[in-house]
């Protein structure tokens, strides 16, 4: 079972209450330089007699509110008769005592006086404070390292380091950095396999970390994080925790290698590739062969309308050519180029600082600026007149009706929205618009194309050992590549109907 949260160590509750006890005889001697002591020698022995009897007799209420207090401050949630609760409190009940004895005798004209409680005795005041003083709670850290990295990170990253940031510091606390041991990050990652992906998704999923993690425990049938999620997660604190150990001197980055993800198979079995069955389902159904209206959500009905939109031309795309949705939906025309008689997608990524009023497009990697020659079959069925008319009627983007959405404002996000609902309408399952990329790249691989090739034309770096080789390419040679992609039973007559039908390049949904 999942635990709430990770009780604290000794040594965690030792370091907090030995700070404590510094910072109290620090605050008592500035209260007594500005000559506001509240107690004269006496009371102080009075109360060093009075909590040593506390000690000796368990009475914690004494401390508790000053227990509150200090875990409060420091960022961690212990309830009420937790095991660190009642932990802190004695050790406090401890240093109360201790530390009105130091108190008194100082009143008394005696600074060569030292802590007799070994809690406390075993690090000097003067070290106590020094170096953990000068590291930051996690919140300030973060704040910090979110501001270095904000000129690298695009929306999607700096979204993604949040959610991590806010997981991680609702479950373990907002501590300071040097406060977490290498148990907090283990449990961390315990608690995100446990974690039910529809976290935050509704006012049944919206309970703290605690609730949602003991709801998936009673309900099997309750989807938790999948493995890739959790090693985001777990990815992301461990990076920020390695940036603490340059920026702040932190002694070790405990939460490295957190995540074990065991491979029970191949990692080629993990992409799932659509079937020619799958294939053929999706292009022969109403979205190609006639549908009532262009709005396909949950139930495509077959009709007399074909419409050639973003919904129609990017699933093609994706089938045919080794490109990714983003890459794809953010197409301007100009992009639809010419060379050596071999039309393709120039696709690259600018940040058109004169040009403000169009999306900027963007590449996942510097390897992702390349050119993909077009498919015959997307030709054949109209593509390029379909760019053509775009452009005699003065528009910019490939695909005019895809609007910017998300929070990273991708243009593909209302489409990737959309597709999960239509194909599953149709039957298809397992499967999704990325994986039309994988089913190209295994088309590619079983039409026996050098793999160097492949890499240029589907945006991955190649190895330097192979790399240095393979620059001698040229259109021609990605064109022939591209052709030999083919699917068992596809092409341009399956899906374009036979029957007559109104078919129109609308750019509006």
């Amino acid at each position: 079972m999942v635990k709430r949260r990770p009780d604290l160590t000794t040594t965690q509750i030792n370091d907090l209450l030995r700070e404590w006890y510094v910072s109290a005889l620090e605050h008592w001697e500035e209260m007594r330089g500005f000559g506001s002591v509240p107690f004269n020698v006496e009371a102080a022995k009075q109360m060093a007699a009075d909590y040593v009897d506390g000690v000796k007799h368990d009475r914690t209420f004494l401390v508790e509110e000053l227990a509150d207090e200090l875990l409060t401050q420091a960022g961690i949630q212990a309830a009420p008769g937790s095991d660190t609760y009642m932990r802190v409190c004695r050790g406090l009940l401890r240093a109360v005592a201790d530390l009105n004895r130091v108190q008194a005798a100082r009143l008394e004209g005696d600074y060569a006086v030292a802590p007799q409680d070994p809690l406390f005795a075993a690090q000097p005041a003067s070290q106590a404070g020094s170096r953990k003083k000068a590291l930051p709670k996690l919140s300030e850290a973060y704040a910090r390292y979110s501001r270095a990295k904000a000129k690298t990170w695009g929306p999607d990253q700096a979204k993604a380091n949040e959610d991590a940031h806010e997981l991680f510091k609702e479950w373990c606390g907002d501590r300071r950095i040097d406060r977490y041991e290498r148990t907090d990050f283990t449990d961390f990652v315990t608690m995100l396999q446990g974690l039910p992906s529809k976290r935050g998704k509704g006012q049944a999923w919206s309970g703290n970390l605690s609730e949602l993690v003991a709801m998936a425990e009673k309900n099997p049938k309750i989807k938790t994080l999948a493995p890739p999620t959790v090693k985001r997660h777990a990815g992301i604190v461990s990076t920020f925790f390695g940036w603490c150990v340059d920026e702040y001197g932190l002694e070790a980055n405990f939460a490295r290698g957190a995540f074990k993800w065991k491979r029970t198979h191949r990692r080629s079995e993990e992409r799932a590739a659509w079937t020619p069955e799958q294939l053929r389902v999706l292009f022969q159904s109403p979205l190609y062969h006639g549908a009532t209206s262009p709005r396909f959500r949950t139930k495509p009905r077959p009709g007399p309308h074909i419409y050639r939109n973003a919904r129609y031309w990017l699933p093609l795309l994706g089938a045919f050519h080794p490109i990714r949705l983003e890459e794809a939906s953010q197409l301007r025309l100009e992009d639809v180029q010419e060379d050596e008689g071999i039309s393709f997608l120039h696709v690259h990524a600018t940040e058109d600082e004169d040009e403000d009023t169009l999306p900027k497009r963007k590449v996942k990697t510097a390897a992702g600026w390349r050119r993909i020659p077009l498919h015959p079959i997307p030709v054949e069925l109209g593509f390029l007149d379909y760019v053509a008319e775009l452009r005699s009627k003065g528009e910019k983007m490939v695909f005019p009706d895809l609007k910017p959405g998300g929070t990273a404002m991708r243009l593909g996000y209302l489409f990737s929205k959309w597709f999960p609902d239509y194909i599953r309408s149709l039957g298809i399952t397992g499967v999704s618009y990325h994986s039309l990329r994988h089913s190209v790249i295994t088309a590619l691989q079983r039409a026996r194309v050098h793999p160097d090739l492949m890499d240029q034309l589907d945006g991955h770096d190649t190895p330097e050992e192979r790399g240095r080789y393979g620059k001698g390419f040229v259109i021609k040679d990605w064109y022939e590549a591209i052709s030999e992609i083919a699917y068992d039973g596809i092409n341009a007559n399956l899906i374009s109907p036979k029957k007559q039908l109104y078919v129109s390049n609308c750019p509006h949904d």
